[in-house]
């Protein structure tokens, strides 16, 4: 993403400055996880100046969906019949419980499993 932004405002990757990168940060707060190793890449190889990229807040979460919000999307996976179930009982998990130790068992339920080959 960002270089698709750098793209659209025509500046190279050589031109990437800190005010460029704090500018396109203030815009994608949820930033992919990479992004800080990219700018370590690029620093060192010396296509950028000496970039920084702040450490991710870790702290709770700070924005909720409002409760009406909430209950649609539970409504939403529990009577959608066009959705995988194991996908549903993962979203209505996440959506009831939503804390970080529900996480890998609802990854665990929407892992494709393999299927044994039609004879």
């Amino acid at each position: 993403m960002l270089l698709t932004w750098l793209s659209a405002r025509s500046t190279a990757i050589t031109a990437l400055s800190q005010a460029h990168l704090d500018a396109w940060l203030v815009d994608h707060p949820a930033r992919s996880p990479h992004l800080a190793a990219f700018i370590k890449w690029t620093n060192g190889r010396a296509l950028t100046a000496q970039l920084t990229v702040p450490a991710r807040p870790r702290g709770r979460m700070t924005t909720f969906l409002e409760q009406d919000e909430h209950l649609a999307q539970l409504r939403h996976f529990l009577t959608t019949s066009g959705i995988p179930t194991n996908v549903r009982a993962a979203s209505c998990l996440v959506l009831l419980f939503g804390t970080p130790s529900v996480f890998p068992v609802a990854s665990a339920l929407i892992k494709p499993t393999r299927q044994p080959p039609r004879m």
